[in-house]
């Protein structure tokens, strides 16, 4: 045991990490609040009065994923997209790619900037047809075997930045859930997908919403962070701090919140 004086340094120490872990988290969460209430506003039926109806069979044209492949093929070879990359990303996230082999003249369909992939079945309702865009320029990738992609004829009418945020915005949401069909697991009939009818404004409009809320996008991860760095560093104090290897002996306390870049 540290004397009673250097336990209270530690103390105070760690027990401020922690208030500045709940503030940092009450942050997140007020930020994720914001960036949710901007999309539902921008996509509410008084805001898109004006807009063009159009069906998604209109815009583009669907592909499938991977076909014909066994468990051997996979782990080595060119990238592909798999399923948690779409569910759970707006936008792909090329640092997370698994691996399959693809033989020379097999036939698969390689993704391209701007495709937007939907999931083709979930255990809920709710979770049918989540979606991800790809916002990159690729080589070689293609597309898991459990979703399909969509491709935009032009991105004159349709724009990737905007379909990133309207098939995820909850008006869109709520009309691909209602048509999941199924018991124990839940499928999304793409035929009845194609057939949707989605708003669309002109793509400069198209493109101001979506910097807006790629923006507040922006804000939320970057209180992500502050909050990961901040959790990372009372685990790196708490593993220095209690078993001695780090000694409090002065009558300065550090101030986490400045540790990772945030000022009170």
């Amino acid at each position: 045991m540290p004397p009673a004086e250097e336990q209270r340094r530690i103390g105070k120490i760690l027990t401020t990490c922690e208030r500045a872990i709940n503030i940092v988290g009450r942050i997140v969460q007020n930020s994720a609040a914001q960036q949710r209430a901007l999309l539902q506003k921008f996509f509410s039926e008084s805001s898109t009065k004006g807009w063009k109806l159009h069906t998604i069979g209109s815009l583009g044209t669907t592909y499938g994923g991977l076909t014909g492949k066994s468990q051997e093929d996979f782990g080595t070879g060119v990238p592909y997209i798999p399923y948690l990359n779409i569910f759970t990303n707006p936008k792909i996230d090329l640092s997370h790619l698994d691996y399959v082999l693809i033989q020379p003249r097999e036939r698969q369909h390689r993704v391209k900037y701007g495709d937007s992939f939907f999931t083709t079945s979930s255990e809920v309702p709710n979770e049918v047809g989540m979606s991800s865009v790809l916002l990159d320029e690729v080589g070689e990738i293609y597309l898991n075997s459990f979703c399909f992609g969509f491709r935009p004829h032009s991105f004159d009418v349709l724009t990737p930045e905007f379909s990133r945020f309207l098939f995820r915005s909850p008006r869109v949401r709520r009309s691909i859930s209602h048509l999941a069909q199924g018991a124990t697991r839940y499928n999304l009939p793409k035929g009845q997908f194609l057939r949707l009818s989605i708003p669309l404004p002109t793509v400069d409009e198209q493109l101001r919403i979506a910097n807006c809320l790629a923006s507040a996008e922006a804000v939320v991860a970057k209180h992500k962070a502050q909050l990961g760095n901040l959790q990372a560093l009372q685990q790196a104090l708490t593993q220095l701090l209690i078993p001695g290897k780090l000694r409090v002996m002065g009558n300065e306390t550090p101030d986490p919140l400045v540790a990772v870049g945030m000022t009170r």
